[in-house]
């Protein structure tokens, strides 16, 4: 059938259709979390969204935790040998959702400008995501994998992981590239401040600036001892405060409570 309408008499109804709905589904999840008794948040970042979102119950904090029995460090250069990446390459590589909000541009951006200088680099994305991204990321020495359920053998196979979101909660993808012994460089967003410590167990940079990333990344592509001094406390990190033992210790605590 040929409908007999223009394209923009179609889509305006739609654009208000999807902003009328986000606004229905948003008052009916603040009502039913309104009628809580108690609300667990992973962090105090999620808990002042929740608060400036109108929601009015008592919130209480307990960490998210990494299974560290499938997320540790593993002898990389094996690791890359079983994906079937040169061993002598430094694998720069971003895990997770291929969203908007993660700018992935940044990321791309960075790693062209830092590829002209060094040739034994590897950009490698693991995730499922907006058909753009994908397209973007297949390019000479860069390395699109898709979506995968072993992911941890993928950061396994990582010298530095980059979230250069917009936007986060907790970040799971940075903590397990924490646990795997991975050097993280990551924006300042959601509650990745209460657990990376800049220059000891990972680096800032600013959001959506390729430049100072490419700077950052060229510095841990050259100075391997760094590299591996923050990859070593990301996991001390990740053992002493995330850990599913103290997530699941903290809930118990909690639920006596009640």
């Amino acid at each position: 059938m040929v409908s007999v309408f223009p394209p923009d008499i179609i889509i305006l109804p739609i654009f208000f259709i999807r902003k009328a709905l986000r606004l229905f589904v948003k008052q009916i999840t603040k009502r039913a979390y309104n009628k809580c008794n108690l609300l667990i948040v992973p962090s105090q970042d999620t808990a002042n969204k929740l608060k400036n979102a109108g929601i009015r119950r008592t919130m209480k904090k307990v960490s998210l935790g990494i299974d560290l029995t499938k997320f540790k460090p593993a002898d990389r250069i094996a690791a890359k040998k079983i994906i079937g990446i040169n061993t002598d390459s430094t694998v720069i590589s971003y895990i997770g959702r291929l969203g908007r909000e993660k700018d992935l541009v940044t990321l791309y951006r960075a790693f062209v400008q830092l590829s002209h200088k060094h040739k034994n680099i590897i950009l490698m994305i693991v995730g499922e995501g907006i058909e753009s991204y994908k397209k973007m990321f297949k390019r000479e020495r860069m390395l699109f994998i898709g979506p995968r359920p072993d992911v941890e053998k993928f950061f396994q196979a990582t010298d530095i992981y980059v979230l250069p979101s917009l936007t986060e909660t907790t970040s799971l993808t940075t903590m397990e590239a924490m646990a795997c012994g991975c050097a993280v460089l990551t924006t300042r967003t959601g509650a990745i401040p209460t657990y990376v410590t800049d220059r000891y167990n990972g680096m800032f940079f600013p959001k959506r600036n390729s430049y100072v990333l490419r700077r950052k990344l060229e510095l841990l592509v050259q100075d391997t001892e760094l590299r591996d001094k923050l990859g070593e406390n990301a996991r001390k990190t990740i053992e002493s405060q995330q850990s599913w033992d103290k997530t699941a210790e903290g809930i118990k605590e909690i639920l006596d409570q009640l």
